[in-house]
């Protein structure tokens, strides 16, 4: 039976409305025959890459010009180059240490992207080190792909471990894999999905990667500058790559962002806030304060109101896998002027250790572990639920990630199923956050927990990049 997508069966008579709604998207399988409108495709030895035009696509060749497979997103590579057009790797498939030179290559990358490694021995898919460019599949079907409306050919199979009803009406969100379809698993991002056998197999942090806290002052300090100088190399070769606009509150992140980014922030299209409740007020008149000290133009979006066509939109785009607090500037973000990448500072949360509260390094304390899950069941049900499926993960660990499993948990199997499910929802502008670079989470496990609860590692940025800004405070 010929396979058409449930994103495609609801615009079957709209091809404008189905490529205007599923931006961004892909799609990995082997069907064959398959048009989706405004997609390109790429067949790689009987497996065929299927991706909406306006996501990039980057093809990879090794050093003798064999087609390794395809990069989709925005990725800065561990030198801090901007990945774009043919990328050449210095590998062949035929060296004995293909595999983990290949895989070496996309553990050193930052930003947004899926990377396809399609050769004849091997079929393998990885993340971006959160899973911003989130994926899941199907693997009774073998496709993967952006959501479930693009891998699933029928209506959904019921999830009885968290039933839609509760997702829908905001009492549950999926965790651990789980999506609204029993059938249909979501790949958590340190681990690449074995395509001929249909299997995700984790790659990072490798038993050699180094996570080792730090407790002397000098050497906290250099890794603090480090962080800095690795965020600058990141975010300035967007700047000088892509028409970067750049969103800006009153919170740390984003100055953190914009101080590592200033020796290119005269690149960026624009600075702006979108004012739609009272917080994001407070955040838009901080922003105003910072562009003024420093002599940057600012805008300002306002309030604009969410109608049902809006909010149905955003569901599908996301396959239904996601409610939430995206609503509440979901109009304004999709007023934006779009066509840009939108370079956020999610993820350096991880430099306040907001997962860890009152816990201690190297002892798995399970009911805060589920927790921190943030499923919305309660800590019964949670045990219940997941508590078995996260001691196997946990197992399945090398023992320097298992001391650090707040942080590992949260960049593994958290944030895909959040902000890498959400962000699909909202295309008008590709969101890429800088910090998401797998170098910058490992240096930021590195430092110790005191000093990343004191909001140290963001004071020493500041410090360093934008001191003229250490006046104002944070809202």
């Amino acid at each position: 039976m010929m396979f058409t997508p449930l994103a495609l069966q609801r615009f079957r008579n709209d091809p404008d409305g189905f490529f205007a709604t599923f931006k961004h998207q892909w799609l990995i399988s082997r069907d064959r025959p398959l048009e989706l409108p405004g997609w390109h495709e790429h067949e790689c030895d009987g497996w065929y890459l299927r991706h909406a035009s306006d996501l990039p696509a980057m093809k990879l060749l090794g050093r003798n010009n064999e087609r390794l497979g395809y990069l989709l997103g925005v990725a800065v590579d561990a030198a801090g180059r901007p990945l774009k057009g043919t990328i050449r790797l210095p590998l062949s498939p035929d060296d004995t240490d293909f595999a983990d030179g290949f895989q070496r290559f996309v553990e050193g990358c930052a930003g947004r992207y899926i990377v396809a490694l399609l050769t004849p021995r091997y079929k393998r898919l990885f993340l971006d080190p959160v899973g911003d460019l989130a994926a899941v599949y199907d693997a009774e079907a073998g496709r993967a792909g952006s959501t479930n409306f693009i891998v699933q050919g029928r209506d959904f199979i019921d999830n009885p471990v968290i039933p839609y009803a509760m997702a829908r009406d905001g009492r549950a969100n999926y965790t651990m894999g789980h999506t609204r379809d029993r059938q249909v698993r979501r790949l958590l991002a340190s681990h690449y999905l074995d395509l001929d056998r249909m299997e995700p197999v984790r790659h990072w942090p490798r038993p050699e990667t180094d996570l080792t806290t730090r407790h002397d002052t000098d050497a906290v300090l250099a890794i603090n500058d480090e962080i800095t100088a690795r965020l600058r190399d990141i975010f300035s070769a967007m700047l000088h790559s892509e028409r970067v606009i750049l969103p800006l509150s009153g919170g740390r992140d984003s100055r953190c962002l914009l101080g590592a980014g200033m020796p290119a922030i005269d690149q960026a299209e624009w600075l702006f806030t979108w004012r739609f409740h009272r917080q994001s007020g407070q955040d838009s008149e901080c922003a105003k304060k910072i562009c003024g000290v420093l002599g940057l133009p600012h805008r300002e979006f306002l309030y604009q109101k969410l109608t049902r066509p809006l909010k149905l939109q955003y569901l599908q785009r996301n396959g239904y896998a996601i409610f939430g607090t995206a609503l509440e500037s979901l109009a304004i973000s999709e007023s934006l002027p779009g066509g840009n990448v939108m370079v956020r500072g999610n993820i350096m949360g991880i430099l306040r250790a907001t997962n860890w509260q009152r816990q201690r390094e190297g002892v798995l304390n399970l009911p805060h572990a589920l927790k921190r899950l943030r499923s919305g069941f309660s800590a019964a049900e949670q045990m219940e639920k997941f508590g078995p499926a996260y001691m196997d993960y946990y197992d399945s660990l090398p023992e320097n990630a298992q001391r650090k499993i707040y942080d590992i948990a949260w960049t593994d199997i958290s944030l895909t199923h959040g902000q890498g499910a959400r962000s699909y929802g909202t295309p008008q502008n590709f969101i890429v956050n800088a910090f998401n670079d797998r170098r910058l989470l490992a240096l930021a496990m590195q430092l110790p927990l005191a000093y990343r609860r004191s909001d140290a590692a963001y004071d020493r940025i500041i410090e360093t990049t934008l001191p003229q800004l250490q006046g104002i405070p944070y809202v």
